[in-house]
């Protein structure tokens, strides 16, 4: 399976939106059983929102039957770098970055990396170019900004709306 995420900020902080597309089979196009979410929050940062597009996408994936591996597709350097490298010194360090400041986000962090503790789930994340030719990744990162902006009237009908996203 293949999730492809993005989060989007009307101002770094201001209002808010995650996106997440979530594929049974790899397709350039949108496919009819593809499953697609768009939260919305009224006072956040974009890196919240990059985190929230992949807790929720992995939250639905996992309510699924995901006997299959997940490859996640997401433009955030701070996610990729995140869940790759920082993430290992934060826990070491008690949450506290290099610098002995409080982790952002941490307990966003947290949930992921609990769900990362399941050894039996692999997960796999792939970095691409954000506004890129990736055409799939271009569709989340537009109706992640419409609703940032609160355009849902301009976002697709089959396009599940949960216009918040606290966890």
């Amino acid at each position: 399976m293949r999730l492809i995420t993005d989060g989007a900020c009307s101002g770094n902080p201001g209002q808010g939106a995650w996106c997440f597309l979530l594929q049974k089979t790899y397709f350039e196009e949108l496919q009819k059983d593809d499953i697609i979410h768009v939260g919305y929050e009224d006072y956040t940062t974009n890196n919240r929102m990059e985190l929230s597009a992949i807790l929720f996408g992995l939250q639905v994936w996992l309510s699924q039957d995901h006997d299959q591996n997940l490859d996640i597709y997401l433009d955030s350097t701070y996610v990729q770098n995140g869940i790759t490298t920082w993430i290992h010194k934060w826990k070491k360090n008690g949450w506290l970055t290099s610098s002995k400041q409080i982790v952002k986000n941490q307990d966003l962090w947290q949930k992921l990396d609990q769900i990362h503790e399941n050894k039996t789930l692999k997960i796999k994340y792939t970095w691409i170019k954000g506004h890129s030719d990736h055409k799939l990744h271009n569709f989340v990162d537009k109706t992640a900004r419409l609703a940032s902006l609160q355009k849902y009237d301009q976002i697709p009908n089959y396009v599940k709306c949960n216009y918040f996203s606290n966890f």
